[in-house]
């Protein structure tokens, strides 16, 4: 699951003035400013046997048409800067102490608006 979105390394709280309407673990869709395309997600999985030895694995799709996951071991964030104004798709999977790896991933859906006045092409 996601547990976390941070903007400009600042977490990001629940309100009407954020991109969070409620907590990002239930969150399946965001919509950043262009000035907010600087950003952390963070997760993790819910085994609680031996957390430490959990492994990951993530993906944003849109960007650079990237098709492939990224392992990252037992790291829990995944960090992105400047996007380009467009949709993109956020995967995270995760293996347990045993090695099993889900293949039922979550999902978090990312719409980056171009800057206000300049026309921006959304994919």
């Amino acid at each position: 699951m996601i547990t976390e979105l941070l903007i400009k390394n600042n977490p990001v709280t629940i309100g009407e003035a954020t991109p969070l309407q409620q907590s990002i673990t239930y969150t399946d869709h965001i919509t950043l400013t262009y000035d907010q395309a600087y950003f952390t997600l963070h997760f993790a999985a819910l085994n609680y046997i031996n957390p430490r030895t959990n492994q990951y694995a993530y993906k944003l799709e849109g960007l650079d048409n990237d098709t492939q996951w990224h392992a990252v071991g037992n790291q829990q964030a995944a960090s992105y800067t400047n996007l380009s104004a467009g949709n993109y798709t956020f995967k995270v999977k995760a293996a347990n102490n045993d090695g099993y790896w889900n293949e039922q991933y979550t999902t978090l859906h990312i719409t980056v608006l171009p800057p206000f006045g300049k026309p921006g092409m959304l994919i």
